[in-house]
């Protein structure tokens, strides 16, 4: 059986009607957003069509959800489909886990441009409907992770050295290297930036959606054998005066731009991303005319999918500097000399 053979058989389980009412949010059975959401991606074209898929496998786990389901959710017999073809899809035709990323925690990464799933809540056991979803175990990720940061640290050269040098001559708190198959891209953070959360979106060259897709972030970034977080801390006694804490973000721009104006002169390639958005002109070009300082426009940590929390914590430096302060972080990225 191919990949579009099942999506034709797992389209047949509802008629015409009943996909359009699923498609408004409308159905008759309790769904899930997350469900409802990957059930409607059968509607569109779907990776690889012509895979083969072993027919018997797909029937062991649909039998084995609806056992499961009966057990564990007698009372809803109803909201068993919508599971199961949710589940059967995930696992054969997108060939994605089979739970929300912020249901599990679970970390992708990247190795040779393939998505790899790790998952903290994943079982091993023989009985187990884990064994049908495509995550690899958290404890081979934080081995992984440990081999990573090893070879990184026995490989960082000049020119590691180098950049940290003129982050910290520049005036920056502290700095930590990582690899880009370190990074997560979340959507979640991505949404909030949709949902025009700093009132920026569609603001500016240095944030969504000018920066590109989260895709198009991932890829930038992966084209380079490291980076380093940074940060620098400022004083603010007041946590509501707004004033004072446009006043420190302002501030980091300048510690930003003085380093970059360094380092981009022996790393021309490397790519500088930084907290908040660009306000150098009171007006931005976007999206009607090119950047007018594209050298001094520093993308949005935030705007790429960054949880700037998680940077710091992987790359050893503080996120916070205690009450009475605040700190933005940047990032740059560059290829080993």
């Amino acid at each position: 059986m191919t990949r579009d053979e099942l999506k034709l058989k797992i389209l047949a389980a509802y008629s015409d009607k009943e996909w359009e009412m699923l498609r408004q949010d409308d159905f008759p059975v309790p769904v899930s957003a997350f469900n409802r959401k990957t059930l409607l991606r059968l509607l569109e074209a779907i990776p690889d069509p012509d895979a083969e898929i072993p027919e018997d496998a797909v029937s062991k786990m649909s039998g084995e959800l609806k056992a499961y389901l009966t057990k564990y959710m007698p009372d809803h017999p109803d909201a068993h489909l919508p599971i199961v073809l949710s589940c059967v899809s995930l696992a054969f035709i997108f060939s994605e886990p089979l739970h929300a990323a912020h249901q599990t925690k679970w970390i992708v990464q990247f190795p040779e441009d393939k998505a790899v799933y790790y998952c903290p809540a994943r079982e091993e056991t023989a009985d187990s409907l884990c064994r049908y979803c495509i995550c690899r175990k958290m404890s081979e990720w934080s081995a992984l992770i440990a081999e990573k940061t090893a070879a990184a640290q026995r490989q960082a050269g000049s020119s590691a050295a180098r950049i940290r040098e003129l982050l910290l001559k520049n005036g920056l708190l502290e700095s930590g290297i990582l690899h880009p198959s370190d990074l997560v891209f979340y959507p979640e953070v991505r949404k909030l930036c949709k949902e025009n959360k700093c009132g920026r979106y569609q603001e500016t060259w240095a944030c969504p959606p000018a920066v590109g897709t989260l895709e198009e972030c991932r890829k930038r970034c992966m084209k380079y054998e490291e980076l380093q977080v940074f940060s620098k801390a400022f004083p603010v006694t007041d946590p509501f005066d707004f004033d004072t804490f446009q006043n420190a973000m302002h501030e980091f721009k300048e510690y930003i731009q003085r380093a970059a104006d360094q380092i981009l002169v022996e790393f021309p390639e490397a790519l500088i991303l930084s907290n908040e958005s660009c306000d150098r002109c009171k007006r931005c070009t976007w999206p009607d005319s090119p950047c007018r300082f594209p050298d001094k426009c520093f993308h949005s940590i935030e705007g790429y999918g960054f949880l700037v929390s998680e940077l710091a914590q992987k790359a050893g430096i503080r996120y916070l500097h205690g009450p009475g302060s605040v700190t933005f972080f940047g990032a740059v990225f560059y290829n080993r000399s």
